[in-house]
């Protein structure tokens, strides 16, 4: 998928799942359901970093288990459950962060229609300025998920030094060569 589609795919999982909820949020409980709402998208730093951390053993089990060849279906199965199980935990800074950015995205115009007499023009500019910067987080984990599952998916093709499972030299075959 080209980068260009990944970023409107991305801006429309966003607003999606930040965006939407707060509309729907002012809409069915008015302000007071609204800030309740953006005050709970914004977790604990101590969670965000747990988050991040998780990142890190998936990144490392995803290129072990690319570069490592691994000689049996046992060893393979235990490799690609791991990388699973890290992925889906890692996953959640990914959910984590498309809310954050559309909440932080939608809450600048949010305010200017809900209160226009209170709306102040330098405190929207940062809400969406650290919005953007979040959006451009969401679209390089998008990225980097993506390029994960498609190129680290299969197994390396390379052979092990001392491979005996290959047909020996010795019955003529020229193609072990």
């Amino acid at each position: 998928m080209k980068f260009r589609y990944r970023i409107v795919q991305e801006l429309i999982v966003v607003v999606g799942t930040g965006g939407v909820p707060l509309v729907v949020a002012y809409w069915f409980g008015g302000a007071e359901l609204l800030g309740k709402l953006f005050s709970a998208f914004m977790p604990d730093r101590v969670y965000v970093f747990y988050l991040v951390l998780l990142l890190i053993p998936f990144a490392v089990i995803s290129w072990l288990d690319r570069s490592l060849w691994k000689r049996t279906d046992t060893q393979r199965a235990v490799w690609a459950f791991a990388r699973s199980t890290l992925g889906e935990l890692s996953s959640g800074i990914f959910g984590l962060w498309r809310a954050i950015s559309g909440a932080l995205l939608g809450m600048p115009f949010l305010w200017f229609l809900i209160e226009p007499e209170t709306w102040q023009f330098e405190k929207s500019l940062e809400l969406f300025a650290i919005g953007l910067l979040a959006f451009a987080e969401c679209c390089v984990f998008s990225w980097a998920n993506f390029y994960v599952h498609t190129n680290w998916a299969t197994p390396s093709p390379r052979r092990a030094l001392f491979d005996t499972s290959s047909t020996p030299l010795i019955s003529g075959n020229k193609k072990a060569l």
